[in-house]
């Protein structure tokens, strides 16, 4: 039987020589970014007495579902780039399954992704209108290269704020 020290956990099985070493696993990425842009995440993963474990994979979950895979180098670091489509705070967890002579570890992390700014181009027609007539307000909502965009207007009709959809860069207000 092994007792536990600062380097290893105790033995689980009073026979045979078990060496099965405490492992650290770090984790950092990129903060913030804007939607679609890359992040770098990157980190080590240490033995007990702070060597890096070469050729082992590590899981990077993205938001507790995406998951990617790497593998530690000879210095036992670790890099990959993500992009996401997910606006707000992202979590980033680093998992090492562990094996036969070092334990598991994880880590996490977050990252911050904005919204990215989009010049836009709003061009509102409408037909003459007889005093106490209505008609349709048209939007038209694209970016500065002129590609549709979707999301909504907010609309100022005789000094009342409307929302008005836009779908494929169209909308109307009736």
């Amino acid at each position: 039987y092994f007792y536990e020290n600062d380097y290893y956990y105790a033995s689980q099985n009073n026979s045979g020589e078990f060496k099965i070493s405490k492992t650290t696993l770090s984790v950092n990425a990129t903060s913030p970014i804007k939607v679609l842009n890359k992040t770098t995440i990157r980190g080590y993963l240490l033995d007990a007495m702070g060597y890096g474990i070469a050729d082992v994979p590590i899981s990077i979950i993205i938001n507790d579902d995406e998951v990617l895979q790497t593998i530690t180098t000879e210095i036992g670091s670790y890099i990959i780039e993500y992009s996401t489509k997910i606006v707000g705070i992202n979590n980033i967890t680093a998992v090492f399954e562990g094996n036969e002579s070092h334990i598991k570890a994880e880590n996490s992390t977050e990252i911050e992704v904005k919204i990215r700014p989009v010049p836009t181009i709003l061009t509102i027609t409408s037909d003459d209108v007889s005093i106490n007539g209505t008609n349709d307000i048209n939007l038209q909502v694209t970016d500065n290269e002129r590609n549709p965009l979707n999301g909504t207007v907010m609309l100022s009709v005789d000094g009342n704020f409307v929302e008005v959809p836009i779908t494929n860069g169209v909308g109307v207000y009736q």
